[in-house]
């Protein structure tokens, strides 16, 4: 007799990512989960709790992927301007997992704002130093900035382009460059 087929929690999470990326997330369900990987769906429920544990993991990582993904930004500089550039450019790409990490839905998960906290002092920092400006201003543009990233990346949801990739980036460093000056 051939030897059972053995199926971890951390294949379940692989494949219920997957489907998730590219169907969005309620597409992942039991039977669809153990459809890839030709199995009953009783390692699901032998490995989880209930589904909304298997959706809370492929919440979880593709959340640490995205705060992965910004925190290249933070390597470059200008660093704000990499940072929207790379929001913009995260939605474009990885599309159902964008709508779900901003929207929320079917997960336990924090406010937007909380997704990225951590990366909110340096570019805060940042955007201090390069225009002289206190905390306070500093972060009210960066929150202009995450505004004007995510209402390109929302554009690009819907599959249109409203600007070409070069005038993006000059835009965003139009944005903080106005910004600033509004407050000198």
């Amino acid at each position: 007799m051939p030897p059972k087929a053995r199926f971890t929690k951390e294949m379940i999470i692989d494949a219920a990512y997957d489907l998730a990326k590219e169907q969005g997330m309620e597409a992942v369900a039991a039977r669809e989960v153990a459809k890839r990987l030709n199995m009953t769906v009783t390692p699901i429920f032998g490995s989880f709790t209930n589904m909304a544990e298997l959706k809370q993991r492929v919440y979880d990582r593709a959340r640490r992927e995205f705060l992965s993904f910004l925190r290249g930004a933070l390597d470059t500089a200008p660093a704000y301007r990499e940072f929207a550039l790379r929001w913009i450019q995260y939605a474009g790409e990885n599309p159902n997992f964008y709508r779900m990490l901003m929207t929320q839905e079917g997960t336990e998960q924090e406010p937007m704002t909380e997704l990225i906290r951590e990366l909110l002092p340096p570019l805060t920092r940042e955007i201090t130093d390069t225009f002289a400006l206190s905390q306070e201003k500093a972060e009210e543009i960066l929150e202009y900035l995450v505004i004007y990233a995510n209402g390109i990346a929302s554009f690009r949801l819907r599959g249109t382009e409203p600007l070409p990739q070069p005038e993006i980036a000059r835009g965003v460093t139009r944005l903080c460059t106005a910004l600033a000056a509004q407050e000198a």
